[in-house]
């Protein structure tokens, strides 16, 4: 049930031009799905992405529990920074899928490499790699 909602909201929000994140959204969701078949083979469901604002020194967050709906798979992009460039953006939807896939499996090593390679600079890897959790190996 969770995955077809998740997936009906993201339509919704793709289709609904009157609404200030339509396009952000939709452009999200289509890096989730690049980032899903390249990085985490997949095996993430769809989240319903949020747009509300939190605290200055977040940009995004990836909740544990349900969220107000009851929803599974929420990933929150702070409404402060959505004018940041796309490639911050991006680097902040990666780095709340990683908390997915730790939710959804566990404390297992994760493969950054690939991730790595591919974010724009220091800071972005940096942010990447905030948490402690994430073991990053060589291949």
């Amino acid at each position: 049930m969770d995955e077809a909602t998740n997936k009906t909201i993201r339509q919704h929000e793709a289709q609904t031009p009157d609404w200030r994140y339509s396009e952000l959204s939709k452009h999200l969701y289509i890096w989730f799905d690049r980032f899903n078949e390249q990085f985490f083979e997949n095996l993430l469901q769809t989240p319903a992405i949020s747009f509300e604002r939190e605290r200055a020194n977040s940009l995004g967050h990836y909740l544990l529990t349900r969220n107000a709906f009851g929803l599974k798979w929420n990933i929150n992009i702070n409404s402060l920074y959505t004018d940041l460039p796309f490639a911050d953006t991006l680097g902040t939807l990666l780095h709340e899928m990683i908390h997915q896939w730790q939710q959804e499996f566990g404390e297992k090593k994760f493969l950054l490499q690939k991730i790595i390679i591919i974010m724009p600079n220091l800071e972005q890897k940096q942010k990447v790699l905030a948490s402690p959790q994430i073991i990053m190996e060589e291949t």
